[in-house]
């Protein structure tokens, strides 16, 4: 568990190092590094991703500092408990939505069913 959260540390360090050097490269040399902004979007993503999964599981939240300490075991069960079904429907959540926002043309692309019908952002809006 420590080696993830030490790689994406080096990770957002190495992003740091690539903006700064975006910024130079593209005001002294006049040269942009093309997909910079899209790699720390990713990197931003999959550190936040991991960051938020081992402080879940290692209890490492500032709840667990400043309230849950103080009460009793019971509460603190059903805190934590609270808590791990609070993360799985935001995650559920999620997971419908980018299924929505994707729509089924990823999976089948070729199915007929799917032709004429609106892309899904304009479903959305509807």
């Amino acid at each position: 568990m420590r080696t993830i959260g030490i790689l994406g540390g080096y990770a957002c360090l190495g992003l740091s190092f690539l903006i700064v050097f975006e910024i130079f490269a593209r005001k002294l040399f006049n040269h942009s590094l093309q997909g910079v902004d899209e790699i720390g979007g990713y990197v931003v993503a999959i550190v936040g991703t991991f960051g938020m999964a081992l402080a879940a599981v290692e209890r490492a939240h500032t709840r667990i500092d400043v309230l849950l300490l103080r009460l009793p075991a019971p509460m603190q069960t059903a805190l934590n408990l609270l808590s791990y079904v609070a993360l799985g429907l935001g995650a559920a959540f999620m997971g419908y939505m980018v299924a929505i926002l994707t729509g089924p043309r990823v999976f089948w692309p070729d199915s007929s069913c799917w032709k004429g019908l609106a892309p899904a952002h304009n479903r959305l809006a509807m």
